[in-house]
């Protein structure tokens, strides 16, 4: 309960903070705010002990889509990374000392799905009272 309590604070304050920071940083571009919102969601989520990442530069797909980063404890521990990640291996972006990029490999579905789930339950819990709608499906064209 305290571990989803904490996604639930760190979840609201994300949200708060980049609705502030892309309303508030003039002269940026939005890529550069969205940079810089970025670069906080993942400080605050290592900080939490939630953010794992395996690659350097880190990946944007696990702190954007599922909320956590498991793929540093994933490609050292033979696991599996997201898919960003794996990718990010093949070009030569691994920085865990000791994994070849050969042996790394994708994350399981049943990990992804847990992820993106534990992702789901914060949002819920945290936006059921602010009215957001930011996690609603949204289709595109393909």
């Amino acid at each position: 309960m305290r571990k989803f309590l904490t996604l639930v604070v760190v979840a609201t304050a994300i949200v708060g903070f980049a609705a502030g920071a892309l309303a508030a940083a003039p002269g940026q571009s939005t890529f550069e705010k969205l940079a810089a919102i970025r670069a906080d969601l993942v400080g605050v989520k290592a900080d939490l002990g939630m953010y794992s990442c395996c690659l350097s530069p880190s990946c944007s797909f696990c702190a954007l889509a599922t909320g956590m980063c498991p793929c540093g404890d994933g490609a050292a521990n033979g696991e599996g990374v997201c898919g960003e990640c794996l990718l990010g291996w093949q070009a030569g972006q691994g920085n865990i000392a000791g994994v070849n990029a050969d042996d790394v490999k994708a994350m399981s579905g049943d990990m992804l799905q847990m992820m993106y789930e534990a992702r789901a339950d914060s949002m819920a819990g945290g936006m059921a009272n602010a009215g957001d709608a930011g996690d609603a499906p949204h289709h595109h064209a393909h």
